[in-house]
């Protein structure tokens, strides 16, 4: 009877671990800003956020760039290791396949910002990633 109940003790004691170290590893992502452009066709559809979260043990900042296509899933195509300021960031299509991103430097330069992750091409669209002329 005693063993039966120390087994259970410890089913429960390792359930309740489990729990509380899945709920507290989880992390929370909160948008500060969005903005969007569509291509001049309405084709694509670029998008970007600035994010912020964390969980137990640490957290992170990024600004995130996503295309997509009607009735698809985004792609992200580009990651700064930072949040930018919405002002800072503009999407500017070129033409229907050829998408700029563009980063204003008096307010986040670009030489201070790194990219953690860049596409060059998405379907037949070209990215580049440029800083805004003054």
């Amino acid at each position: 009877m005693s063993i039966n109940l120390r087994d259970n003790l410890c089913k429960l004691s390792l359930c309740s671990f489990l729990v509380f170290a899945l709920t507290g590893c989880r992390s929370k992502r909160d948008i500060s800003w969005s903005t969007q452009a569509y291509s001049s066709d309405k084709h694509w559809l670029a998008t970007a956020h600035g994010e912020a979260g964390g969980s137990f043990g640490g957290g992170y900042e990024a600004t995130i760039v996503y295309l997509s296509q009607a009735e698809q899933q985004p792609v992200e195509i580009l990651e700064f290791d930072r949040l930018l300021s919405k002002s800072s960031l503009h999407l500017n299509w070129a033409g229907p396949r050829y998408l700029a991103v563009v980063i204003d430097p008096g307010t986040d330069p670009i030489n201070s910002t790194e990219v953690h992750f860049q596409a060059i091409k998405c379907g037949d669209v070209t990215i580049t990633l440029e800083p805004m002329p003054h």
